[in-house]
């Protein structure tokens, strides 16, 4: 699922202890945006497809949203020094 990324990414001058956390948003969404994240809890008798499909709508808008506040796509990159347009 969301691994591997934390060894892509170094940040010296992020001592948060939130930086992990925020270093693994990134690829949950892409998970979920190629449609293979259930990240969030299945409500009973909801279909699991039709959870994939609203996970990659929201994980479209968030990865399209050009808004730079606390944990929008924007922000995580600049946190990370990711260039938002490679990723």
């Amino acid at each position: 699922m969301c691994r591997g990324f934390l060894s892509l990414v170094e940040c010296p001058a992020c001592p948060l202890p939130e930086y992990e956390l925020i270093a693994v948003i990134v690829p949950c969404a892409l998970d979920d945006l190629r449609g293979g994240g259930l990240s969030t809890a299945r409500q009973d008798g909801e279909d699991p497809q039709e959870i994939k499909r609203k996970l990659r709508r929201r994980a479209r808008r968030w990865f399209l949203s050009r808004r730079r506040t606390a944990g929008s796509f924007l922000w995580c990159c600049d946190l990370l020094g990711l260039d938002s347009d490679a990723v």
